[in-house]
């Protein structure tokens, strides 16, 4: 026999074993459904922060190094502008205090003696060294002032003359290391995080990263507000839309999150995938007969299966009852 038709022999009946004539099954009762379009499909579960992204709280540094930080607050409680935060104590903060007191008048001082001399440069009455002492003077003052000003404005008074009562500057979550509250100079005593900043972030896999279309929490659904272009390993930062009502859960929460991938795919009811020959298939209504289509599992879903989109599947109805029976069926056509 050439091999050309021993060929075409084996094709043959590879096709005949993968189709079920609906005359073999008798009275087996058969019920059919449509495959459903999905535009996106879930993904294994993924490690969640509830944070705001960098840059986008309030940092409030100290001036000075404090031997004692007494916060009235709590972390991840909801604060005012203007409402009282901490309270700090140590003689180099009573300095602090002191200092920027000196450098307000000071600078008052230097800017009188500025606005008043502007004039007479201008008229050519003063002579160009002292108008540029004068200039640097109230330059620098001016600049030592504004450095000190942003921490003053947040003081709020106090009956005790030692200790600096510090208020939070915006409205928003109030947070700090309540386990280590920070104590050195320059370093964060608090920060706030504004409403409409807290979001869930997640690190995703680099290969389906661009393909991120959501997060779901529960009966939450957060849509992607951005998502980082530098890769951390294999693993790329993603961010929520700013989280609301119900989904607004405390800083620092550590949540298990679906994520949802973009795709072309069908959703299939978990009844009509079978394994066969070491592959999930389907049964394909085609007329007369049933036909077992292979199909490639992409997720779980609510409905059933997410699988590859097929246009073979998509245009046709999928058997849904009796499977195993017809399967049965197959494997002994396929015998023959």
């Amino acid at each position: 026999m050439r091999p050309a038709l021993l060929i075409m022999l084996l094709l043959t009946g590879l096709a005949r074993a993968q189709e079920v004539p609906l005359s073999a099954l008798g009275d087996l009762a058969l019920t059919y459904a449509d495959a459903s379009t999905l535009d996106r499909v879930p993904g294994a579960p993924l490690r969640g922060v509830v944070r705001a992204r960098g840059g986008e709280d309030y940092r409030v540094l100290l001036p000075r190094t404090a031997h004692r930080a007494t916060f009235v607050v709590v972390p991840g409680q909801p604060v005012a502008a203007g409402d009282p935060v901490v309270r700090l104590e140590g003689p180099e903060i009573h300095h602090w205090a002191l200092e920027f007191e000196a450098i307000t008048d000071r600078y008052a001082l230097a800017e009188t003696r500025y606005q008043r001399n502007k004039p007479l440069y201008a008229d050519g009455a003063l002579p160009a060294e002292r108008w540029t002492a004068i200039q640097d003077s109230y330059l620098e003052t001016g600049l030592e002032y504004e450095h000190m000003r942003h921490f003053g404005e947040l003081l709020l008074p106090d009956d005790d003359e030692d200790t600096l009562l510090v208020g939070a500057p915006i409205d928003g979550l109030l947070q700090f290391d309540s386990r280590a509250p920070a104590r050195e100079e320059r370093a964060v005593l608090f920060s706030v995080i504004p409403g409409d900043a807290l979001r869930l972030q997640v690190e995703v896999p680099v290969d389906r990263a661009g393909d991120l279309r959501s997060l779901t929490v529960g009966d939450c659904q957060l849509s992607i507000a951005s998502l980082d272009r530098a890769a951390d390993g294999f693993f790329v930062a993603a961010w929520s839309a700013p989280l609301a009502g119900a989904c607004r859960w405390t800083p620092g929460t550590v949540l298990s999150v679906r994520p949802a991938y973009g795709a072309d795919a069908l959703e299939l009811p978990r009844a009509a995938v079978f394994q066969w020959q070491r592959e999930p298939h389907v049964f394909v209504h085609d007329g007369d007969r049933l036909q077992a289509r292979p199909v490639t599992v992409l997720a779980d879903t609510a409905g059933g299966y997410a699988v590859a989109r097929e246009p073979g599947i998509a245009a046709s109805r999928v058997l849904i009852s009796s499977v195993s029976a017809v399967q049965g069926i197959l494997l002994g056509l396929g015998s023959d």
